[in-house]
């Protein structure tokens, strides 16, 4: 039997991939409003500015964030 997600017209797998990264990009902005007391705005302003400069996706710099592999600090990089 077909998924349910199946019947979406970008199809099941992608819809889960997309769902999946669009979390890391909402939790890592989460991550860094409650490490820098900022505000959701800022916090995802410095993930896209992040992926801009280093030729990234933003998605990258997210799981990156969430992951402990990349951490930010109050200054402005």
């Amino acid at each position: 039997m077909p998924d349910a997600d199946d019947d979406h017209p970008l199809g099941g797998e992608r819809v889960q991939w997309a769902v999946l990264h669009y979390q890391a990009v909402h939790l890592a902005t989460g991550m860094l409003i409650a490490r820098l007391d900022i505000s959701q705005d800022e916090a995802l302003l410095r993930l896209r500015a992040y992926a801009f400069s280093h030729q990234l996706p933003i998605t990258e710099v997210a799981e990156a964030v969430v992951n402990g592999r990349l951490r930010f600090d109050r200054s402005l990089e």
